[in-house]
């Protein structure tokens, strides 16, 4: 499935944000093309790729992109491939069957009032307290860093649990128009943390304004935070196409 990332926002504060994310370091994305089949020349003397035969297509494609963009499993058995530490991640499991196949575990560190928060929030996701982690489950890559951003935006407090599913299905509708997003690119918990990630603090704001912003006609939702440093969203941002 080809999917474009980028910014997200519901319909009137969307257009402008959604453009091409420039600057972004480039990887290979779960839900790209697969490789041709030339790259897989040596598959018969690869260890892996019997383990997977009898996987399903989608399970069996993201194998291969997860081993060019992460390196070969630290553990592979018919039933589930395991990576360790590979940043941004603290542990990939990708499992032989299901529909939520692809889970991606970050560390993560909230106050008590958060975690409860992150519980309560219908995400595909599992809150671990006791070891700091927040696990996200899809068939994809880029839903997996959208799960993740929006989960740290209701940790922050800028979306109310109730409406981190409204957040994520908006983000998901845009993506599917073929807006970039860029919540779906990379994990964009912290301004420095981006800026380490080769992110622009023009792209993380837009990326924490268009969360806020899907949710911004509940009456109920958090105040949408003032900008960072010197960049924010101009007038001419919030015009329809």
């Amino acid at each position: 499935m080809n999917r474009s990332h980028g910014v997200l926002l519901i319909p009137a504060a969307l257009a402008a944000l959604a453009r091409p994310a420039s600057g972004a370091h480039s990887t290979v994305k779960i839900g790209d093309p697969v490789q041709t089949a030339a790259q897989y020349a040596e598959e018969r003397n690869d260890p892996f790729t019997p383990l997977t035969l009898s996987w399903p297509a989608p399970q069996r494609a993201v194998a291969r992109i997860l081993r060019l963009q992460y390196g070969d499993p630290d553990k592979a058995t018919k039933k589930r491939f395991l990576w360790r530490d590979k940043a941004p991640w603290k542990r990939i499991e990708l499992e032989a069957k299901g529909r939520r196949f692809l889970k991606q575990t970050v560390e993560y560190r909230a106050s008590s009032d958060r975690w409860k928060d992150l519980k309560r929030a219908p995400l595909d996701l599992s809150v671990s307290r006791r070891n700091e982690e927040l696990t996200a489950a899809g068939d994809d890559e880029s839903k997996n860093f959208l799960t993740l951003n929006i989960a740290h935006d209701v940790a922050a407090g800028r979306v109310r649990p109730e409406q981190a599913r409204q957040a994520y299905s908006r983000m998901l509708s845009f993506a599917d128009s073929g807006r970039s997003i860029p919540a779906m690119e990379e994990l964009l918990f912290l301004p420095h943390e981006a800026q380490l990630l080769g992110i622009t603090a023009e792209r993380y704001q837009r990326a924490r304004e268009a969360i806020a912003a899907s949710v911004q006609d509940d009456p109920n939702r958090p105040d949408v935070p003032q900008s960072h440093g010197n960049e924010s969203i101009s007038a001419a941002d919030t015009k329809e196409d």
